[in-house]
């Protein structure tokens, strides 16, 4: 059975990432903001969902899960931690145009 995805969870636009002052930050959820972790910013959706990413101009993809608010970056939709960032592009882009979707 075929199941329509929302379309607020479904969005095409800039990804960013983003990194903290310290290792001890904490994120809007709670956890632990973690540079090696999957997990991204989003600004209007609840903690804990996961998400696919991916990149607009090939066909690579990442999942990753949201634990904070964001991003600060008014053109972008959605911030990554710098591993999940650097799995689409290196870092030194800075922003690229992705494709995102809620797969739970």
């Amino acid at each position: 059975m075929f199941h329509a995805i929302p379309q607020h969870d479904y969005s095409v636009g800039n990804a960013t990432y983003y990194t903290v002052k310290s290792s001890s930050d904490i994120t809007a959820s709670g956890e632990r903001y973690d540079e090696e972790g999957m997990t991204c910013a989003l600004r209007t959706h609840k903690f804990g969902h996961i998400w696919r990413v991916c990149r607009i101009d090939s066909d690579i993809c990442v999942v990753v899960r949201n634990n904070d608010y964001g991003p600060g970056n008014e053109k972008a939709i959605i911030d990554l931690t710098p591993k999940a960032f650097s799995r689409l592009a290196p870092l030194e882009d800075g922003i690229i145009k992705v494709s995102i979707r809620r797969i739970r």
